[in-house]
């Protein structure tokens, strides 16, 4: 007995409850509750496709893109020089204003983001830890800004700031990798800005937001199509000597 006991045997072990045992089989059935119920919920209600997430190839929405760099904020790009080329669905139009018309799933639904925007610009430079203008300086984040900016010495980051309308006073506020910013409705405003940690970005000003507003005009007017049916007069005399007359739809028949 005393040899059993020392081994751990003996009635102390035997009436030892193995919690950890039941433990596990607890878990298994809860995390094979969880499974099924998630399993239901995803069956239930299936992701939507991909061509029914706005913007779709049959909209035209409008958005204003400004660049905030080490406080030498309002500045915006030309006018795209391939907006000619049928392929592009995202372009701008110059004066901050951006078009947004995809022409096929690459711009699309979660497509339209400002990386894609910027992969057809040629010399905008937009990477996970950069920007930079064309034919200008490149902004690394955590990098000092450089001499003759507002900001000049002072270490910045990178951060977009996004309006969705282009009257909203709420904004919200994006930091890392700055290509996913996604276009998800018209008339949003974006800043993309290098500048110290917790420096404003700047809004979009009254020019840039005028001009966004005109654009989303010509949209809708380029979009609304007004038919009038021409008034038509067609006169016809036969050997009776009657006469029969059809003015837009109206006929009228005269004998003499």
């Amino acid at each position: 007995m005393a040899r059993a006991g020392a081994t751990g045997g003996g009635r102390t072990y035997r009436a030892r409850v193995p919690y950890r045992w039941y433990g596990s089989l607890a878990l298994i059935v809860l995390l094979g509750v969880f499974l099924v119920g998630y399993s239901r919920y995803e069956n239930l209600h299936p992701p939507a496709p991909a061509s029914s997430i706005a913007p779709t190839t049959s909209d035209h929405w409008v958005a204003a893109v400004v660049f905030d760099l080490c406080g030498d904020n309002q500045q915006t790009l030309p006018a795209n020089p391939n907006t000619t080329t049928d392929d592009l669905g995202i372009y701008t139009t110059g004066s901050g204003v951006v078009q947004i018309q995809p022409k096929s799933s690459a711009d699309s639904g979660t497509n339209a983001t400002l990386g894609r925007f910027s992969s057809r610009y040629p010399g905008l430079k937009l990477t996970a830890t950069s920007v930079g203008l064309p034919k200008k300086h490149v902004y690394t984040d955590g990098s000092k800004c450089p001499s003759g900016t507002p900001d000049s010495g002072k270490v910045g980051q990178l951060v977009a700031r996004v309006w969705p309308s282009a009257t909203a006073s709420t904004s919200s506020t994006q930091t890392g990798d700055l290509r996913t910013v996604r276009f998800t409705q018209t008339l949003q405003m974006v800043t993309v800005a290098f500048l110290p940690s917790g420096q404003t970005v700047a809004r979009p000003d009254g020019k840039i937001v005028t001009d966004l507003l005109d654009a989303e005009d010509a949209v809708e007017e380029s979009s609304t199509t007004t038919t009038t049916a021409p008034a038509s007069t067609t006169t016809t005399t036969t050997k009776s000597g009657s006469t029969t007359t059809t003015t837009a739809g109206k006929t009228t028949t005269t004998t003499k």
